[in-house]
């Protein structure tokens, strides 16, 4: 790929306006340096108020990871009220933890909630207390699934679905009244493989033997007095005494600076940076299910995405675009048309894929077209398989009474209705169809990942992997944290990561369409009857609603239900 260099109008431009506004930016640096004279300590509050601006790549991130490289600040004083939302996002905080650990920082935490999750992730710092009374629960890593066919059956309505691929079993939830072989023989892998990654990080962490730490995690909830003889404690506290503790600690006076107040001065400061001369990239934020048409609403809408790909195919001073996908799939056409668009930007610039919480099924479609992957541990991926269908109501209309009478002319009018399942004909041509679409999908993978078709089937059949053992099947390159992906992409452009210029790209509904939808749960601006369904299917699984919406269409979805996070700042 060749980068053309910034011009030399540009450098004169950028360097005339950079002087100009010096005097304001040593300003603001001053100030802030003065703020750190009087203390050292950063205070930092995780609650319900804030922690959805707790995720990677956030504003309030950055500013912590700042912290890395601040000399000013020796100790950070964390307070979890309550814990960053994701099993991914728990783990990779974790690593900036001891990043800032690796950098000399001291980190004391006091943990006021009862998720034992907290302790997973900050077991790294120098000094834990637990809020006084509080005991930690662990419930384990799984899920309950539940199965509606006996539910349905009993009311006369019936989920007509297939699938393409052994493991693709979205579909048994409706169809079955407990887990297939196949589907528990996944789940029990996925679990275990989750499981096993956070006991080597608790291993890692605090020096324990995994035969000291699986007794304490079998036993909730778990009291203080047990992680206090363990050494993973130093005791119970709360903010006032582990305060004066950490004053003694630190030997300082004060109550040290608020994060709050820490990020404020540095987004003062963050934005002389705008003048600077590097490299600039684009992050494209992906969230949610994958969808065709409908810009009004949320998720990761094909028209939106591919006219962003387009035009970021017609910006020179883009070097390099990320991913940065959260989704458990949806679309199979959605997602075969972003995964074009991506081909098409492949040509001109490089396209990595950062996998968040979920990057699965139609997610893992348009990642395994881009130049490279990453992962967390925690990821859950793959689910390269298809699933379609229809709810038949039909018994359990007659049953209250309603009688149908069908007239046409021509053509199968009861193919995707809702009053009949499938003939014995039209269900072995809707396998073919997700059967054309299932090996699509494989050679997408196979040509993306340069894997023969063989090892695609090999991990393939609707199996869901987490991101430790997509590496090991050569579904994922890397695994890591999102700024471990931008580290690797400066060296990639021969640049160092600190100037890298990261231009983040969004799809939010906004404006009045924003607020309709606040105030009248109005997800588009079609008739009153559509808006009246919408609102009825909208409680509904992912999977019943994308049927119900789009009965013709293949859909590449999870089939389990995974926690999702949104990003907001």
């Amino acid at each position: 790929m060749t980068v053309t260099p910034p011009s030399p109008v540009r450098y004169v431009a950028t360097s005339f306006l950079r002087a100009l506004s010096f005097p304001v930016w040593y300003g603001v640096q001053t100030i802030s340096k003065r703020l750190f004279q009087r203390t050292s300590t950063l205070k930092i509050v995780m609650s319900a108020q804030n922690i959805q601006t707790w995720q990677p790549s956030s504003s309030h991130w950055l500013s912590l990871q700042s912290v890395v490289h601040n000399p000013q600040v020796s100790t950070v004083w964390l307070v979890l009220k309550t814990i960053p939302q994701g099993w991914n996002t728990i783990w990779a905080f974790r690593q900036l933890l001891r990043q800032l650990k690796s950098a000399g920082k001291t980190i004391v935490v006091l943990i006021e909630c009862s998720d034992a999750r907290a302790l997973w992730m900050t077991a790294c710092a120098d000094k834990i207390w637990i809020q006084y009374g509080v005991e930690l629960f662990w419930s384990g890593i799984g899920g309950r699934h539940n199965f509606y066919g006996a539910l349905l059956e009993k009311y006369g309505v019936q989920a007509d679905i297939e699938a393409a691929g052994a493991f693709k079993s979205f579909g048994e939830s409706f169809t079955r009244t407990e887990p297939s072989r196949a589907n528990r023989q996944q789940l029990e892998s996925l679990y275990q493989s989750l499981y096993q990654e956070l006991i080597e990080n608790l291993q890692s962490d605090s020096g324990l033997l995994k035969e000291q730490l699986e007794p304490l995690l079998h036993q909730t909830p778990i009291a203080s007095e047990r992680l206090l003889a363990l050494g993973l404690i130093e005791g119970e506290g709360d903010i006032h005494s582990v305060e004066e503790r950490l004053q003694a600690y630190t030997h300082q006076e004060g109550r040290g600076c608020s994060f709050s107040t820490f990020h404020r001065w540095r987004k003062r400061l963050a934005w002389w940076h705008w003048g600077r001369i590097g490299r600039q990239i684009a992050m494209v934020h992906l969230e949610g299910s994958i969808s065709d048409f409908g810009e009004d609403q949320e998720g990761i809408i094909a028209d939106v995405v591919v006219s962003q790909l387009e035009a970021l195919c017609e910006q020179d001073e883009i070097v390099a675009v990320v991913l940065n996908i959260n989704s458990p799939g949806g679309s199979a056409i959605a997602s075969d048309r972003i995964a074009r668009a991506i081909l098409r930007l492949r040509k001109q610039k490089k396209v990595i894929a950062y996998m968040g919480g979920v990057a699965a099924s139609g997610g893992y479609y348009i990642s395994a077209v881009t130049d490279w992957i990453w992962a967390s541990p925690q990821t859950i991926t793959g689910s390269i398989g298809v699933v379609g269908g229809k709810m038949v109501l039909g018994k359990a209309m007659r049953e209250q009474g309603v009688q149908a009478h069908t007239i046409v002319a021509g053509g199968e009018a009861d193919f995707l209705d809702w009053w009949s399942p499938f003939s014995d004909g039209q269900r072995e041509r809707f396998r073919q169809f997700l059967d054309r679409t299932y090996r699509r999908f494989k050679r997408v993978v196979s040509e993306g990942r340069r894997l023969p078709m063989e090892a695609v089937e090999d991990v393939a059949q609707g199996r869901v992997w987490t991101g430790t053992q997509a590496v090991e099947c050569g579904l994922v390159d890397h695994l890591g944290t999102l700024e471990q992906c931008l580290v690797d992409l400066s060296a990639r452009l021969h640049t160092s990561v600190d100037r890298l210029n990261i231009v983040h790209i969004r799809h939010e509904v906004t404006g009045w369409k924003k607020w309709r939808k606040k105030l009248l749960g109005v997800v588009t601006s079609s008739p009153l009857s559509h808006n009246l369904e919408q609102s009825l299917l909208s409680g509904l699984p992912l999977l019943l609603r994308s049927i119900a919406q789009h009965p013709q269409e293949p859909l590449l979805l999870l089939p389990i239900e995974v926690e999702m996070t949104t990003q907001k700042d």
